[in-house]
């Protein structure tokens, strides 16, 4: 299995078992799980690190197989296909175009309704692409044990 691969597994097993459950800070007072930060900090240095992170540009990938996406950090266009859909988004501005078979769709009520589920599959899509980067933050990591889990034994829809 390619290093990331095994990374990547890695960094699920950690979320879905809780040992990152607390590596957030929790506010005042409050201190983080050490072990959780040591592998947190192992998981982002063995996927390139901060400044790979930031260095970085352009990130293209599949979802599932059946979407293929390509994300512009520094202008947040954003690039989306599946089957004969294909959908030119810019994250900030929320303005875009949707094509069906070369076919501009944008003004129909389904290219309208795509053009407004493209920010949250953005969100979705690249977070689990990118979770490991997310491994300190508190959205991720500031949930108790009973609820990693929970996670664990019932995944998201995405993980499914």
């Amino acid at each position: 299995m390619r290093l990331a691969a095994r990374l990547l597994a890695f960094a699920f097993a950690a979320v879905g078992s809780g040992w990152l459950a607390g590596c957030a800070d929790k506010g005042p007072g409050q201190v983080s799980d050490p072990k959780a930060v040591t592998i947190a900090d192992r998981v982002l240095k063995e996927m390139g690190g901060r400044e790979g992170w930031d260095n970085t540009r352009y990130l293209a990938w599949d979802f599932f197989g059946n979407q293929y996406q390509i994300w512009d950090k520094k202008t947040g266009d954003f690039h989306w296909e599946k089957d004969t859909l294909v959908a030119n988004y810019n994250l900030n501005s929320k303005q875009g175009h949707v094509y069906s078979r070369g076919k501009d769709v944008s003004g129909t009520p389904a290219g309208q309704q795509l053009l407004e589920k493209l920010t949250p599959m953005w969100i979705n899509n690249s977070y689990w692409l990118v979770m490991p980067l997310s491994c300190k933050t508190p959205v991720c990591c500031s949930s108790t044990w009973a609820k990693a889990k929970r996670w664990a034994a019932r995944p998201p829809t995405a993980c499914r």
